[in-house]
């Protein structure tokens, strides 16, 4: 009744399927950035000066983490950005260019929800939040579905920022990556 076959199946199968690897993580984050290298719709550049990368559960995770480490209070957005931090904060009072605190982190949606595109002053408010000292998260849920955005990565503004898969066109898996340029605590 017992058939010793099964087991070597399952045996071979987890020895040769790629999910049950050691190296999976890195095989997926380099697929990523040959991605990103590849990318015919948008240019983007920057992002290889972001050492530390993270496979998340897609942006809303990247934001949840954001929100558990500094805690509300401590986080600024911009109105009309990802509605999902008024669900966070129902009381959030949004931020301006002429608002930005020195002593809070900024996190801000590119593509920017309320245009699709950038947000009209995305220079201008990395500039300003470089020029305060204000950590600068930036979240790329959209980034895999828009068209004709050219963005550097690389101001000195911005500490991190993920990009999801999910809304183009893999929203089953709900993953995507956070890059770093030093692991958060």
């Amino acid at each position: 009744m017992y058939d010793k076959s099964i087991n070597k199946f399952y045996d071979d199968f987890y020895k040769e399927n790629p999910v049950h690897t050691h190296d999976l993580d890195n095989i997926f984050k380099e697929k990523f950035i040959n991605w990103l290298d590849s990318h015919t719709l948008n240019s983007f550049t920057g992002y290889e000066k972001f050492k530390h990368l993270d496979i998340c559960i897609g942006c809303t995770q990247f934001i949840d983490d954001i929100y558990q480490r500094l805690g509300q209070e401590n986080i600024m957005i911009f109105e009309n950005d990802y509605k999902y931090h008024w669900r966070l904060n129902n009381n959030i009072n949004y931020t301006t260019l002429n608002t930005l605190s020195s002593t809070k982190e900024l996190i801000i949606a590119m593509p920017f929800p309320y245009g699709g595109d950038m947000h009209p002053k995305m220079q201008d408010i990395l500039d300003r939040c470089y020029s305060l000292n204000i950590p600068v998260h930036i979240d790329g849920a959209w980034i895999s579905c828009c068209r004709d955005i050219i963005f550097d990565f690389n101001h000195p503004a911005i500490h991190t920022f993920a990009i999801s898969l999910s809304k183009g066109g893999l929203g089953g898996n709900r993953i995507g990556v956070r890059f770093s340029k030093t692991r958060p605590e």
